[in-house]
Order: C-alpha cells, then structure tokens, then sequence
C-alpha cells in the first residue's frame, strides 16, 4: 500500500523531529541550569557586597560613625541631637573607574577615597563637631564652596605638570590616570586636585625612566599598585580583594549588576525558547499521534479489503461447487423422472390389487372397532397412572431440589475443609521446616554429645569409683551388721548374766544387810562410814547407753542415697562457681581501689593547679575591680583538700584583711564577680547568664563591671537580665516586656547593629513581638 508507506515514512520524520527537540530541550535545560546556578553565585556575591557596603565596612571609625548616625537619622528610627546637612556622601561613590585601573586609582588617592563631599565648611565643621564630641575618630571633608571659588586650580600655589611628549608616548595608554576615572562635573575638581600629577606606567623601571623627565609633583604608578616620585617609591603587596578595596568593591558591584541584568536576559531568553521548544514537541507529538490514527486507519482498510477479496474468492468456490451439485441433481432428476412413470405403471397395477384388498380390509376394520373400545380403556387407565406418576415426578423434584441445597451447603462445608486442609498444609510446611531444624538441632546436639563423651567417660569413671565406694560400704554395712548381730548376742548374753547377776545381787544385798544387822548388833558399827577398798565393778548403764547410740548411728545411716553423688557435684560445682566470683570480687575491688587512689591523685593534682590559676587570676580581678587591694583563697582543711571547703579573705583599697562575710553588700558583690571571671576565664563556656549580678553596684563599680566584661565578650556569649542603663548599653540585643495597654504585656526586641553582627531575632508574629533594628550610634 502505497498511501501506507508515505504515512510511515511521515510518522518517522516526525518521531526524529521529535527526538532533535528533546535533545534540544535537554540543552536548553542544561544551559537555564547553568545560567542559574551562574545567577545565584554572582547574586550571592552582589548580595554580600552590597550588605558590605550597606554597613560601611572597609572605611575608617569617623567615616563609619558618620555613615552610621546618618543612616539612623535618615531612617527615622532616631533624632539625633546634632543635625548633619550638606553631607553629599563618600568620594568613593562618585567615582566610576574604567575596569582594570581600580588599584592604581586607589593607591593613587590613599585615604583621601573615603574623603567626605560636603556644600559647605560650616556643613564639615558640624560633623568634625559630631565627631569630636562622641570621640569617634577623624574624617576628611572636601567643601564644594571652596572649590566653586577657584576651579581653575583647586590647590594652593597650583603647578603645572608636564610630561615630555616622547616619554607619555612610552607609556601603556600614554594618558594620565585621571583619563581613567569618571565623575559627575560638579565633583570633577576634586578628582582634579587629588590626581594631579599621577600618571600610569608599565613598571617601576620605566618609571624611573620617565621621572627624570618629570616636574616635581610627577607621581607614577604602575598596574600592580607601585608608585613612585622624587620623594621616594612605594610598593608591596596591594590587597586585590573586593571586599576591601572600596573602589574595587563597588567596580564589582556595578560589573555584577550588569552580569546579573544580562543572565536574567538571556534565562527570559532561553524560558521563551524552551517554551517554544516544548510546545513544538507537543505538536510533533500531535502529528505523530495523528499519523498514526492513519495508519491504522489505513492498516484497517487494507485487511477488509484482503477480507473483501477473501469472502468473493470463498462464494466463488461456493457458487462453483452449488453449479455441480445441480448439474448432478439434474441428471439424477432425470433418472427419477424415467423410473418414476416406471413405478406410476406399477402403481395403477398395485391400486387395482389393493382396491380389492380394501373389501377385506373394511371388514378387518369393522372386526378392529371393537379392539380399539377395549384399548381406549386401557389408555384412560393408563393416564390414570401417567397422573399419579407425575405427581410422584414433583415430589422428586422437590426432593431434588432440597438435594441441590444440601449440595451447596456441603459444597461450602468442602470449601471450609479444603481451607482447613490448606492451613494444616501450611502447619505441615512449618513443622517440616520445624523439623529439619530439630534435625539440625539433633546433628548439633549429636556432636555436643560427642565433645562431651570425655566428660561423659571422666563421669563413667567417677561413677565407677562411687560404685566401688558404694560396695565397699555395703561390706562395711554388712560387717557392722555381723558385729551388730554378734554385739546383741553378746547383749543378751551380758542382759542374762545381768539378770543372774541382779539375781545374785538380791541375794547379796539381802545377805549384806543380814551381816550388816549383825555387825551392828554385835559390833555397833555403821558399814556407811567405812569406804570400800575393792575396785569398782562395770558401769552397765554406761554400756547401755553407748550400744543404744551405735544402733542409733547404724540407723541413722539407713540405706545408700545415690542422688547424694550428684548432689556433691553439683555443690562442688557451685562453690567453685562461688570461689571464682568471690575471687573475682576481690580483685574488681582492688582494681577499684586503686582506680580510686590515682583518680583523687589525678584530681588532688588538677585541683591544686586550678585552684593556683584561679588564685592568681582572681587577684588580678579583684585588683581590676576594686581599683587596688588584694584577696586570697584559703583552703580550710589542708590535710583532704578533696573535702575541704574555701575561704574567701580579701582585703579593699583602704581596709585589712578580713572574711568575705564581713565586707558590705556591694563589696561582697564585687568579690563574687571577681572570683567568677576569675573561674571563667580558666574555663571558658560558649555562654553565660547574669541574673541582676550589677545590682549592688554603684556607677562607678559599673564602669568597671562593663570594662571587665568587654574582655569576655569576644570568645563568649553573654545573657544578661538586668536595669542598669550601662549595661544595657554594651548590648547588641535586648529583649523587654512593656505593657501599653491595661492587663496586656508584649515582648519588644532591639537588636544593635555596630561593629558586631548580632543574631537574627527569633521568628515571631508581629503580635508576639515587636522587632526594631537600631543602628549604635554610642
């Protein structure tokens, strides 16, 4: 398909032009990137030299102040007591230097660029008046009266400079310096009077060459900042920075202002250009989308007309093969005609058999009528039964029906199942997860086991040797029980002869007191009195009693207890647990004894350096403070001076030694603030608060409170609260609560802006607090 073809070939050409606009767009991307990260660079920089200059850095203390004082008058924040007028500004910020030239320009002028432009001396001698009277430095002014008198020659005596023509030739730009500046006409003698006489040079060299030519006044200076006269030469490193030179600074400035304006020319350029370029992308897109509506269009057309010529190829097959099946029936129509008047012959033969035939059937139909009465009974029975069948027929099917119900439910039921099956296959997954674990488990409990067949077989050995322990007491039971049996026999036989003998005693006793009665009687003698002189007989009770604790000892020690074995070892075990942890307790505590001694040696050492510097430095404060005197610190317990406490003796300009206690209250105040710079000037911390620590002191006192903390203000962060105005006035921000309204306090911040750049306020709503920026003036 011709018409197929060209639109592919379109939709390639436009998926081409597509691609080079995405790429273009990419580029275009890439270069308004690069444009605005240029843009931000130079405007951060513009920025900082601006903020530079907007705070007047780089000119002197008297310039500043009067730049400041101006800035706070014109701004309305104050009304200053003095007045300044007729002030025209800095005479650097007339000036316009062609790029390249600033250095010799400002080497040139010196300090005579931070001069003041005023109208009038009057308008000069108020603000040298300002100056004087604040203490704030000195500055230069440049009355344009004085100079409207004589144009023509704006200095004293005025000289004619010349340079030989031959030697201007030499020179780079064979022009004098003031051909590089530009400045308003009504400034310009001024430029005139200062540049009178400079010229720019290549080298020092040739300026030596060229100054043998020159008048008197004839100053050269070359590109580097090196200038050189009669009166001598002079040179060195000239800072290029923009941050310092002032004519530099405001070149830079005015070269950024420009880079800036024509980056955000060339970024509005380039946003057109891509706009343009994404909406011509967007239509290539269009087209494409288009062309290939088309193509498909034409895709469609195609395959139904090769469907087309498919159907008439298939119903001309069809019509071809119907066109022979009819030449087929006509013929065999034909053969059908021939044996049909064939069969119509026969036919009339056969009607004339039947027509006799019907004679005999009339009469078979006649016999049959009676047949068909007996049958038509039959039938209404039948449909009797047909009836009663159907109604069987709705039963089933109810019961059908309830049939398909209780299938549905046990089809839920075998959902539920197959779920509960699936969950248990779930569970059987784990568990066989579970159980190749537990056979890890067992592999690792198998080679526990056999890292611990030695102790298994040292086990084996010791129970080997309670066995035979065991044995051994068994023997040692069985042969105390045949002693035991050969003791109670002997017990009764010692129990028999006791009984005989007890017998025997009876009858001794009663002979005893027989011959007693007689040996009385006969002799009148007391057998009590006379001490026996046999030995005595066993003590059978004692022998009672040590058998009964022998018995008592053998049943006590009753029946082997083999868990006594196990107990052993495991009492073993803990008091060898125990002996390690006692020993190791023992010696943590020597550990920590001896970490505790060279811990209090380490800190006696600090302590006692410390309190050295502290001691000194807070002589020196106290002397600051006090204008003259002396003061101590004074251990009280010199022996631990871990645990002792300190005593402050001091002694004012004027009075003895004597405690701290004893001092007044502003004395005691003074002693403190002396012993605390004293700490903190040896141990510094990024910020300090002071709760009201200047309200005991006098004006005097307070001047030097603020001296003194002037020191600490470079290196440390101070919060003061306080209501002496002195202090106050050493703040860069204060922060107050004023109430305007009855029952309704506001938060009110100053923040001062003088040499110090002070933190930005906290972010409140105007209605929280109130911002306000003061320019210091004193």
């Amino acid at each position: 398909n011709k018409n197929l073809e060209l639109l592919r070939q379109k939709k390639k050409s436009c998926e081409e032009d597509s691609l080079r606009q995405a790429e273009e767009l990419q580029r275009l991307d890439l270069e308004i990137d690069n444009i605005k990260q240029d843009l931000t660079s130079k405007g951060s920089r513009l920025e900082f030299l601006e903020d530079l200059k907007r705070r007047h850095e780089g000119f002197s203390s008297g310039v500043k102040a009067i730049l400041d004082y101006q800035s706070v008058i014109n701004t309305g924040i104050e009304k200053g007591e003095i007045e300044l007028r007729g002030i025209c500004g800095v005479l650097a910020d007339f000036l316009e230097v062609e790029a390249g030239y600033e250095i010799p320009v400002e080497v040139a002028l010196g300090d005579d660029v931070q001069s003041f432009i005023v109208e009038s001396i009057s308008d000069a001698r108020a603000a040298i008046d300002y100056l004087n009277r604040e203490n704030k430095g000195r500055a230069k002014f440049f009355p344009l009266e004085m100079l409207n008198e004589d144009r023509q020659d704006v200095r004293p005596g005025g000289r004619d400079v010349r340079v030989a023509e031959d030697r201007r030739d030499a020179c780079p730009t064979g022009k004098r310096l003031t051909d590089f500046v530009k400045i308003d006409d009504r400034y310009s003698p001024i430029i005139s009077y200062l540049l009178d006489g400079f010229f720019l040079v290549d080298n020092l060299d040739r300026a030596k060459e060229l100054l043998q030519t020159g008048g008197e006044d004839v100053k050269l200076v070359t590109l580097k900042g090196e200038m050189i006269s009669k009166k001598g030469i002079t040179g060195g490193n000239v800072p290029r920075s923009e941050e310092t030179g002032l004519l530099m600074r405001d070149a830079k400035i005015r070269q950024l202002g420009l880079d800036c304006a024509e980056l955000k020319t060339r970024l509005a350029g380039l946003d057109g250009k891509r706009t343009g370029v994404k909406e011509e992308i967007g239509e290539l897109g269009k087209k494409v989308r288009e062309v290939e509506e088309e193509i498909h269009g034409e895709e469609i057309k195609a395959a139904n007309k090769e469907s087309e010529k498919a159907n008439v190829e298939v119903e001309r097959k069809k019509f071809l093969d119907e066109l022979s099946l009819l030449d087929i029936e006509i013929t065999e129509s034909r053969e059908e005609e021939e044996e049909l008047k064939a069969k119509e012959i026969r036919l009339g033969q056969d009607l004339l058999a039947i027509e006799d035939k019907g004679k005999d059937i009339d009469s078979i139909i006649s016999s049959n009528q009676a047949l068909l009465y007996s049958k038509s009974k039959e039938r209404e029975s039948v449909l009797l039964e047909v009836t009663q069948w159907k109604g069987e027929f709705a039963s089933i099917k109810d019961s059908e029906e309830h049939l398909k119900k209780r299938e549905t439910m046990l089809i839920g039921a075998i959902s539920e199942a197959n779920e509960t099956l699936a969950s248990r296959e779930d569970e059987l997954a784990r568990s066989l997860t579970r159980e190749d674990d537990l056979k890890k488990e067992i592999v690792q409990l198998e080679q526990d086991m056999e890292t611990n067949s030695l102790e298994s077989e040292r086990i084996k050995t010791e129970s080997n040797a309670i066995s035979k322990k065991k044995e051994s007491i068994q023997s040692l039971k069985l042969a105390t029980g045949e002693r035991l049996k050969e003791e109670n026999t002997r017990l009764e036989e010692v129990k028999n002869s006791l009984r005989d003998s007890d017998v025997k005693d009876a009858g001794f006793t009663f002979k005893l007191e027989s011959i007693r009665g007689r040996i009385d009687m006969s002799y009148r003698i007391d057998m009590d009195t006379i001490v026996p002189s046999v030995e005595e007989v066993t003590n059978w009770d004692e022998v009672r009693l040590e058998i009964d604790a022998l018995k008592g000892k053998l049943d006590s020690m009753g029946t082997v207890n083999l868990v006594a074995i196990e107990e052993e070892k495991e009492l073993k075990d803990r008091f060898s647990f125990l002996t390690t942890q006692q020993a190791d307790l023992v010696n943590a505590k020597e550990s920590l004894h001896k970490a505790i001694l060279k811990i209090n040696k380490t800190t006696r050492t600090l302590f006692l350096e410390t309190f050295e510097k502290i001691q000194r430095t807070f002589k020196e404060y106290f002397k600051a403070l006090f204008g003259g005197g002396d003061a101590e610190l004074v251990l009280v317990d010199q022996e631990d001076i871990l645990e002792s406490g300190i005593e402050i003796i001091a002694r004012p300009p004027g009075k003895k030694f004597q405690s701290i206690s004893l001092f007044s209250g502003g004395e005691k105040a003074l002693t403190a603030i002396s012993l605390l710079f004293a700490v903190f000037k040896i141990k510094p911390s990024p910020f300090c608060v002071l709760d009201e620590i200047d309200a005991p002191l006098d004006e005097a006192n307070v001047d030097r409170f603020t001296k003194v903390l002037q020191d600490f203000v470079k290196t440390s962060q101070f919060i003061i609260i306080t209501h002496n105005k002195k202090t106050i006035g050493m703040a860069d921000v204060m922060y107050g609560v004023t109430m305007e309204e009855s029952g309704i306090s506001k938060i009110v911040s100053v923040k001062f802006t003088d040499k110090k750049n002070a933190a930005p306020l906290p972010d409140k709503s105007q209605s929280e607090e109130e911002k306000i920026e003061v320019t210091q003036s004193g």
